[in-house]
């Protein structure tokens, strides 16, 4: 004898929840707290169903967000990526041989000296 469509669709439905169901990790101990029914655990991983702690499902996160650039914009940040760095390094070469013509000096200065007095 052979079960009507109606009701072999309910059980397997009920069998697939069923398996897709997590199992409780932790149940609730005697004497506890009362917990509000669908609350979350102060971690966020748990939640309450009335009865025992059931793990929460992790979420996905979104998808990332395409941006789209236009050739002028692509022009502009080349041009003057490439043209800022040149200049700053230009700036920082010019800065270290002011620096290190000063140190030069003051260490000829100091090796040269002052003569002594006879």
């Amino acid at each position: 004898m052979s079960l009507p469509p109606e009701e072999l669709a309910r059980q397997t439905n009920e069998q697939r929840l069923g398996e897709s169901r997590q199992e409780p990790l932790v149940s609730a101990p005697p004497g506890s707290v009362s917990v509000a029914k669908g609350s979350l655990s102060p971690d966020g991983r748990y939640r309450w169903d009335g009865r025992v702690w059931v793990p929460v499902p992790a979420l996905l996160a979104p998808p990332k967000q395409q941006v789209f650039v236009s050739a002028g914009t692509a022009f502009k940040i080349g041009f003057f990526g490439f043209w800022g760095a040149a200049v700053a390094s230009i700036v920082v070469w010019i800065l270290a041989f002011i620096v290190l013509g000063a140190c030069g000096a003051v260490i000829v200065g100091a090796l040269r000296g002052s003569p002594s007095p006879p």
